[in-house]
């Protein structure tokens, strides 16, 4: 099992954090004294359960609001504190600041950075189906067959029941690519992890298994995170989250569903309904 931070007493398998800046192009809107953009930036933080505001001070402005989807979450006590930190309690698609006085504002869309891809033609490993997934650099899925070993070295998760020649719908997992059973797999090394979602637009810290196939499987209806470690040496901004949402499983072995990845390294905010 695979722990992501020390929350609530689990013991982190993290050892060192870096963080870096990300900037954003954004819009100043309104007119008023100041019209300055507020040139907001944000920073991935607390091994990505957090994201860091910074911004440019505006002299007029009497302090600043930040809010989240429309909600006001917090405000400045004056003018010159230009950092904020939204933590994952209050996750969600839009972060912005106002600068109050100068009625100008900078926002960033977190939705707007997930790229989400429909599965089709997507099934367990016996199936008539392909079933491996990977990811492009923007964040797009592709479905690849088992039998294209000239993609493997693009396979991120793959879905099997564990039993060769056969579909168990109930026992279907997903399936990092360095997992192996019965001499099928083992597509390449990425040691990449999956744990089921729960709630909200969070990826789950902690929980995450390199799963075996057949030890449990996936539900229609159900949402699942997974972890894409590239280099197999627990988080860091290299690291992309996916959330997997699986709307139906056919006797067939038909997996239907949305797979959702977080473009921004590191981050866990999924911010998808």
């Amino acid at each position: 099992m695979k722990k992501l931070l020390a929350i609530g007493g689990v013991v982190a398998t993290i050892i060192a954090f870096v963080a870096t800046s990300t900037s954003v192009i954004l819009t100043s809107c309104g007119g008023g004294e100041d019209t300055s953009s507020l040139n907001l930036q944000y920073e991935v933080v607390n091994n990505g359960t957090d994201v860091k505001l910074t911004w440019t001070q505006i002299e007029s402005a009497d302090y600043y609001t930040i809010s989240v989807d429309g909600t006001v979450i917090d405000s400045t006590a004056d003018n010159t504190v230009t950092e904020y930190t939204v933590t994952s309690d209050h996750a969600g698609k839009v972060l912005k600041v106002t600068a109050v006085g100068a009625e100008t504002s900078d926002e960033i869309d977190i939705a707007a950075l997930v790229k989400s891809t429909q599965l089709s033609d997507f099934g367990e490993a016996s199936s008539s189906y392909k079933s491996a997934v990977g990811f492009g650099s923007d964040g797009s899925a592709t479905v690849y067959s088992l039998l294209d070993s000239g993609n493997y070295s693009y396979f991120d998760f793959w879905i099997s029941d564990g039993t060769a020649g056969n579909v168990l719908v109930n026992e279907i997992d997903i399936c990092s690519p360095n997992v192996t059973y019965g001499g099928t797999g083992n597509f390449n090394s990425e040691d990449n992890w999956s744990t089921a979602w729960g709630t909200g637009y969070v990826a789950p810290t902690g929980g995450y298994q390199n799963i075996y196939p057949g030890s449990g499987g996936i539900m229609g209806g159900g949402s699942y995170a997974i972890w894409l470690d590239p280099s197999g040496n627990g988080w860091d901004l290299n690291d992309h989250f996916v959330k997997f949402d699986v709307s139906g499983i056919g006797s067939d072995g038909a997996v239907s569903g949305t797979v959702y990845y977080q473009t921004v390294g590191g981050l866990l905010w999924i911010p998808v309904d």
